[in-house]
């Protein structure tokens, strides 16, 4: 399957051909074909600066000439809606001609516009849609090596299939040990927990956080590694040391309720929840009464659609509170 650039190309110059065989009786539009794509580029940079999806007519020749927006009657992707707003047929046209004006700019202008005057080392939040497709386009690494250096996170947020596996490893791991070096939780207003792990999903990184449950630094960097590795939707073959692994955690006197009850629910969002692990589960925890453990089990009957088999558990879960 092409990537997002390769396919917004591809989008954009179909277009374009369909555009050309529309107007052949009329305008020949071939000729034209980069003068407009620079145009659309002018315009798709404008409204990013201004923040804004839509533009109005007044707006509209504020920004334009009247050859130009002659120009842009031809273009099947810039046009006007019913409430006579002027917009790209999609956001992601908008984001991505933006990323080809800029293409070609000097690294420390990019840099003045994506970053706040008071923060250089923070991404606005706008920009980060513009940022995973010029990421690929720049021709200088000097952008990306910039990104991974100042803003790590923001890179987490791109397209996986922009960034090469090494990159990404590297930046998983450095993300990682941040947070654990500083013994905090991984933080929800950089990156999610999905996104960290839909980025890290490598099998390294998967053998990586086995370890980290099995041998933890610390009760935060257990809970961190749990947390990533429920949001995997590929184990790599190793659904059994997974399976082990989250069990013994369960287990282990040494490991606290709350991280017991995130392996508990991890072996059921990973659809671990085989009879075995089951039976193992309430062996060792079933007559817990603890709050949390209970939320764990109840969470991970519900997901195997157990709770009828375990309905005498729910009922004494009740009297308990």
């Amino acid at each position: 399957l092409p990537n997002r650039l390769e396919l917004m190309d591809f989008l954009i110059k179909s277009k374009f051909q369909w555009d050309k065989s529309k107007y052949v009786n009329t305008k020949d539009i071939e000729d034209m074909e980069f003068a407009l794509s620079n145009l659309l580029q002018k315009i798709s940079f404008s409204l990013q600066c201004l923040q804004k999806i839509s533009i109005t007519g007044l707006e509209y020749q504020q920004l334009t000439t009247p050859e130009e927006r002659e120009l842009l009657k031809y273009s099947g992707i810039w046009l006007k809606d019913e409430s006579g707003k002027w917009s790209f047929v999609h956001n992601n046209f908008r984001e991505y001609l933006t990323a080809r004006y800029l293409a070609d700019k000097p690294i420390e202008t990019i840099k003045r516009l994506i970053t706040y005057s008071n923060d250089k080392t923070r991404i606005k939040e706008s920009w980060q849609n513009v940022l995973s497709f010029l990421a690929l386009l720049y021709s200088d690494q000097e952008l990306l090596d910039w990104l991974q250096k100042t803003s790590p996170s923001s890179v987490v947020k791109f397209e996986i299939s922009r960034i090469d596996e090494t990159t990404r490893k590297n930046l998983f791991y450095n993300i990682f040990n941040e947070y654990k070096e500083k013994n905090i939780w991984i933080s929800w207003d950089r990156n999610s927990e999905e996104e960290l792990a839909r980025f890290g999903q490598i099998s390294e990184i998967l053998v990586f956080l086995l370890r980290e449950i099995e041998k933890p630094t610390h009760f935060r960097s257990q809970a961190n590694a749990i947390h990533l590795l429920q949001n995997f939707t590929n184990l790599f073959g190793q659904e059994e040391n997974v399976k082990k692994i989250l069990l013994s955690c369960c287990k282990n006197d040494s490991t606290r309720s709350y991280e017991k009850k995130d392996a508990i629910i991890a072996l059921a969002q990973l659809k671990l929840n085989s009879n075995e692990v089951t039976q193992e589960l309430y062996k060792c925890l079933g007559e817990s009464n603890e709050a949390v453990i209970r939320y764990g089990l109840y969470t991970y009957f519900l997901e195997a659609n157990l709770q009828d088999e375990f309905a005498e558990y729910f009922i004494r879960g009740i009297n308990l509170d």
